[in-house]
């Protein structure tokens, strides 16, 4: 690993200059939102309530009832695929097969249920579990607590993420996700808002020509607006986003099967704007892919119409978000799960753990160990791998102090002693060994932000396919 290297006087700003980092800037890191829907699964979405900064009950709408099938979202298990079956209109390596996610992803941190589609189980589907439409128009909404709502406030940012899959494969749609004054009709798609309302989020669909599109989107007065500008009702000819302002749905996953996890998030500059709009920008990623906020940043700068800083300058959002008190989703023919406002990235977006082979093996090009191919057929063997250790612990003497982030810069820049355990040292676990990880053991430290990814603060193995070790552990690890 290459290293800076300069003088001890070097060090000390650089260890003030983290902290001076920590007391302003991190103090202001907070989960504001958390929607695990870690409801009883089994069970319909409308009447459930109690996630973190959300008030009141959800309520949900599906155009399409049956024989014991209600026109609410449904609530589904983490870890059990819904039952719905696929239509065969898309390929797929499985055309009549059932839809295979099932609530978990590999690169975000889930909890609860997930919501949407009812499978063909839950209700005497009378077309079967390969042919019959599962549910059609989606929308739901919950009002979101007036301490979110303050945090809305001129100057400030707000990070909104959401996990979306594709419930069905014919005539899907982009689910879309906004914040503001007014639910979403029933039956709308997001098309509208409630009497004249605004608020924004994300786009796509309908048309039939922009629903397989995400983008920036917002309402005022009512009416849905894009980079396009103001949509006289929901003609193609009037609402096509070019490549430039929109990135494309990811239908099938890496190994060719329907249902890949898109994974959207939205940041949001309160007055942020030349004349005082609002900038929305809008991107998403895949399961697999790294997110980090300059990923995200990336995703923008190659897509400049993904954020509204770029728009014309008549045709912005410049909206009263006192007022915005209710969390709306809405689309066609869907799965929805671990919806979070934060802000800041790291609090939006939180990495989760991949399962590591026992040889380590990619055989499916997703940057991750597999667990599920023959050479790790053995369950057993797909545990974690290396030594035992404490995250933040860099100096591997047993605690977490200001003393692991000195070691840790002493190391970077100093070329200080080879770490024992660079997988400890890696204090955000996102496989890079940096400044920043120097910064998060001081600001949990000192300001009891976020702690450590597992291990922390007992001990344990690494559960991320980093490439970092440990090569020795701490006496209290062994």
């Amino acid at each position: 690993m290459k290293r800076n290297r300069f003088g001890w006087t070097t060090l000390l700003a650089v260890v003030m200059g983290a902290f001076a980092v920590a007391l302003s800037g991190a103090a202001s890191a907070e989960l504001l939102v958390h929607e695990p829907f870690d409801y009883d699964p089994d069970e319909v979405l409308t009447g459930n309530g109690g996630a973190l900064g959300t008030t009141g009950t959800w309520y949900s709408f599906d155009t399409i009832s049956g024989d014991g099938k209600t026109q609410d979202w449904f609530v589904h298990e983490e870890g059990e695929i819904s039952g719905v079956g696929l239509s065969g209109a898309n390929p797929s390596i499985e055309p009549l097969g059932e839809h295979l996610y099932d609530g978990t992803v590999g690169n975000l941190a889930t909890s609860g249920g997930y919501v949407g589609l009812w499978g063909a189980d839950d209700w005497n589907d009378p077309d079967g579990p390969n042919i019959g439409e599962p549910g059609r128009n989606l929308d739901a909404n919950i009002g979101l607590a007036p301490g979110v709502t303050a945090t809305f406030e001129e100057g400030s940012t707000t990070w909104i993420s959401y996990v979306a899959v594709r419930g069905w494969d014919r005539n899907e749609e982009t689910p879309n996700l906004t914040i503001g004054t007014d639910p979403t009709p029933d039956g709308s798609r997001a098309a509208s808002l409630a009497n004249g309302g605004s608020g924004l989020g994300t786009g796509g669909g309908p048309p039939r020509i922009n629903r397989g599109h995400i983008y920036p989107m917002f309402f005022d007065g009512g009416v849905p607006r894009n980079h396009i500008g103001v949509t006289n009702g929901w003609r193609d000819d009037s609402f096509t986003v070019l490549e430039d302002g929109r990135m494309d749905w990811q239908e099938l996953d890496a190994d060719g099967y329907f249902g890949a996890v898109n994974i959207v998030v939205i940041k949001i500059e309160w007055d942020a704007d030349f004349e005082g709009e609002d900038i929305i920008s809008v991107a998403r990623f895949l399961e697999g892919e790294v997110m980090t906020e300059d990923a995200f940043e990336d995703l923008i700068d190659a897509r400049p119409n993904l954020s509204s800083a770029n728009w014309d300058a008549a045709n912005k959002p410049n909206l009263d978000q006192s007022q915005f008190d209710v969390l709306n989703i809405a689309g066609l023919k869907f799965f929805v799960d671990e919806v979070r406002i934060a802000t800041t990235f790291e609090e939006a977006v939180p990495s989760g753990a991949s399962e590591i082979c026992d040889n380590g093996v990619d055989d499916d090009g997703d940057g991750g160990a597999d667990c599920d191919d023959d050479d790790c057929a053995d369950t057993e063997s797909c545990q974690p791998q290396g030594n035992s250790f404490s995250r933040g612990d860099a100096n591997t003497d047993g605690n977490v102090d200001i003393s692991d982030p000195t070691t840790t810069l002493q190391y970077l820049f100093l070329g200080g002693a080879e770490l024992r355990c660079v997988d400890a040292a890696d204090t955000d676990d996102d496989g890079m060994l940096s400044l920043t990880d120097a910064i998060y053991v001081l600001n949990h430290l000192f300001l009891g932000t976020t702690a450590p990814p597992a291990p922390y603060p007992g001990c344990g193995r690494d559960e991320t396919a980093d490439g970092f070790e440990c090569e020795t552990s701490p006496a209290n690890c062994e």
